[in-house]
């Protein structure tokens, strides 16, 4: 799943982006997926889609998402392989790398007092 254009309109110009058709069914069925308190549309987005042309519903519908997942950066579209777009693709669940906690004792050390001179 991948869109070939952005989606959406320029939110300091209001300019429509490319909009392919099939992009902007992907962006709705995602953003539909997505629950409300995540930013989504939970289904909420309906409507005739217009090669070319993003709707209002669409373009606000971005926006809220990108207001609760990007606070601040108001772009008004999905880019390909983006950031809006991968977090969409996951839900609207920021994913974390695993954090290791790295190993400073083992058997050997155990029970024996340090301080900072010695670590």
């Amino acid at each position: 799943m991948s869109l070939r254009g952005r989606v959406g309109r320029h939110g300091t110009s209001g300019r429509q982006c490319q909009n392919w058709g099939d992009d902007q069914q992907q962006v709705i069925d995602l953003l539909n997926a997505i629950p409300v308190i995540r930013g989504g549309a939970a289904g909420s987005l309906h409507g005739r889609v217009v090669m070319g042309i993003a709707s209002e519903a669409l373009c606000q519908a971005i926006l809220r998402f990108e207001d609760k997942q990007f606070p601040g950066q108001r772009s008004g579209f999905v880019d390909p392989a983006g950031a809006m777009w991968n977090r969409m693709l996951s839900g609207g669940v920021v994913q974390f790398e695993p954090f290791v906690i790295p190993k400073l004792f083992n058997s050997a050390t155990a029970g024996r007092h340090f301080d900072d001179a010695t670590l």
